[in-house]
């Protein structure tokens, strides 16, 4: 296992998890750097909980050093906070629209734009 400090323990299978591991994916490199990814479904992941994080009951779960366990939409607040301000952010939490445009980026802005706006369209709105 890691030394590092933030475990996140996931399951290929489980579509929240999917979205929080692109974000993951997603976020700076200081951040990625920081966590150690775990699938519950690996056999030493199972044995991990057990002995050391019996608090890890669903997926996605983030530990943090300290202790602390954050969970769904707690865990991806978590994610979001770790990202500085002025870079730019990705939809996380469902259909809430956390993404922040950098400042002066009109491309970004106007991809941005389009995308609501289509979505808008489909969605018949």
């Amino acid at each position: 296992m890691s030394s590092k400090p933030i475990k996140y323990f996931f399951h290929d299978g489980c579509p929240h998890c999917i979205r929080f591991s692109k974000a993951l994916n997603q976020s700076p490199k200081t951040v990625r750097n920081q966590i150690e990814s775990l699938s519950v479904a690996d056999t030493r992941t199972k044995a991990l909980i057990a002995s050391k994080y019996p608090q890890v009951e669903t997926v996605p779960t983030i530990v943090l050093p300290g202790g602390e366990t954050l969970t769904g939409n707690d865990a991806f607040s978590w994610l979001e906070n770790q990202i500085p301000e002025g870079v730019e952010r990705m939809p996380m939490l469902g259909n809430n629209l956390i993404t922040k445009v950098v400042v002066g980026s009109l491309l970004a802005a106007a991809i941005w734009f389009f995308y609501i706006k289509k979505k808008n369209k489909v969605a018949g709105l």
